[in-house]
């Protein structure tokens, strides 16, 4: 199996499920902008105003097509990163450890908490939440701890 086909078997069942299904379709969005058309023309509504009755409808929607991209983002660097440093352990066969480094952008204080946290690879960073493998990983902590998360993690040998 190929990483990416198996990253999406193995995470695609958590948050990217509930991202996806929060999506709008193709469909759905061309009803939107018709509704807002049509809504624009019956109260006689200029072209800047039709413009700001559409952007109010869509900023939701693109801000979650961010917040998604950016945690789902996240989650496949750390995972990466994961990975290769269990390959590394394996081929190598010396202790590889993992650091939490937060970049203290609208971080959680779960987050801040970590920061600088260094464990041997197969242990888990100890958030508030939960335990995790990896920034990201949301396995066993619910959305609030990885939805918008911007950290990352470091693998090495001691």
């Amino acid at each position: 199996m190929a990483f990416f086909d198996q990253f999406l078997y193995e995470h695609a069942p958590n948050f990217l499920k509930v991202a996806y299904s929060a999506m709008k379709d193709a469909v759905q969005t061309a009803k939107k902008v018709t509704n807002v058309f049509k809504e624009s023309f019956r109260k006689g509504k200029s072209y800047d105003e039709l413009l700001t009755d559409l952007k109010k409808e869509f900023h939701s929607a693109a801000y979650r097509a961010r917040r998604t991209a950016r945690t789902e983002s996240t989650r496949a660097e750390n995972f990466g990163k994961y990975r290769a440093g269990e390959r590394y352990a394996q081929e190598t066969g010396e202790k590889t450890y993992k650091t939490w480094i937060c970049t203290f952008v609208n971080s959680r204080d779960s987050h801040i908490a970590l920061h600088m946290d260094t464990v041997e690879l197969h242990e888990d960073f100890q958030a508030a939440g939960g335990p995790m493998q990896y920034p990201g990983d949301d396995s066993r902590v619910g959305p609030e701890e990885i939805i918008n998360c911007r950290c990352y993690m470091i693998v090495g040998k001691e």
